[in-house]
């Protein structure tokens, strides 16, 4: 019998190929190549795995840079969403949003 998976992590497919002497009359078995066959491990896993690997790779990075940017206008005494100085002012008098103050 050879046994082939297919698929990446995971395996996904199984291919069996199974071999005995087909002239003796006595031995009877089941089909010699039956279908692949699915494997809902890999099915189900792949995809979280390899989608959890691309958000990690495009999209982390830029939340990152995005918060980063925030945490320090914030702590410069600047807007958060613009970047325009507001000093005490409970709005920003640029874009209109709501300031929290620092400290």
């Amino acid at each position: 019998m050879d046994v082939s998976h297919y698929g990446w992590p995971l395996p996904v497919i199984e291919e069996k190929q199974m071999w005995w002497d087909w002239n003796d009359p006595v031995l009877t078995g089941p089909i010699s190549d039956p279908p692949p066959r699915l494997l809902w491990m890999g099915t189900l896993a792949n995809p979280i795995l390899l989608g959890t690997a691309a958000w990690l790779i495009l999209v982390a990075p830029l939340l990152a840079f995005v918060l980063g940017r925030r945490a320090w206008r914030a702590h410069g005494g600047q807007c958060t969403g613009c970047g325009y100085p507001v000093g005490t002012s409970p709005v920003c008098t640029e874009c209109g949003a709501a300031v929290t103050p620092s400290g």
